[in-house]
């Protein structure tokens, strides 16, 4: 008994030497140009990130009506280390 409480107590013990404090540096947004066309025009729409709390990686899912639009290219400018 005496050795399982030994090790539950190390482990505890270790579990708050390793702790430590996580802290936003603010909000970040996104947005998004808006466009409009005649049918068989090409519109471009721009996504960016005004504000970046630090953020070095982002995945973003984009929805819209296949019936209606065609998405033709995206491009990563790069903004962002990682996806």
């Amino acid at each position: 008994m005496k050795k399982i409480l030994s090790v539950l107590i190390a482990v505890v013990l270790l579990g708050a030497v390793f702790a430590f404090a996580v802290a936003s540096a603010g909000v970040g947004s996104l947005t998004m140009t808006s466009a409009s066309g005649k049918q068989g025009d090409t519109v471009t729409l721009d996504v960016a990130m005004p504000t970046n709390p630090g953020l070095v990686t982002m995945s973003i899912q984009v929805s819209y009506d296949m019936d209606v639009l065609e998405l033709t290219e995206v491009t990563d400018t790069g903004l962002l280390v990682g996806t």
